[in-house]
């Protein structure tokens, strides 16, 4: 029997302890506060930012990051390579 049954509380010891911490979106829905969560802008996935400019969550940031910089280096070697 689940103690959320007969507690108060919604959520139990054991969900708080098991079953949070493995999954990190689900623990940032439901135990931070709607400013303290934010939605990744790439895939939509709810994730606790570690600054106030943060749009993308960490799986996402990589892959980003990895995708501006090759634009970034790209647009720098046409820029070189026009001027020769």
């Amino acid at each position: 029997m689940c103690v959320q049954s007969i507690s108060y509380s919604l959520l139990c010891r054991w969900f708080r302890a098991a079953v949070l911490p493995l999954d990190a979106a689900l623990c940032a829905e439901i135990s931070k506060s709607r400013d303290e969560v934010k939605r990744c802008v790439e895939c939509g996935a709810v994730f606790t930012p570690k600054s106030n400019r943060a749009k993308y969550c960490p799986d996402c940031a990589a892959r980003v990051r990895r995708k501006k910089e090759a634009e970034r280096q790209r647009q720098r070697y046409l820029s070189l390579a026009a001027r020769k």
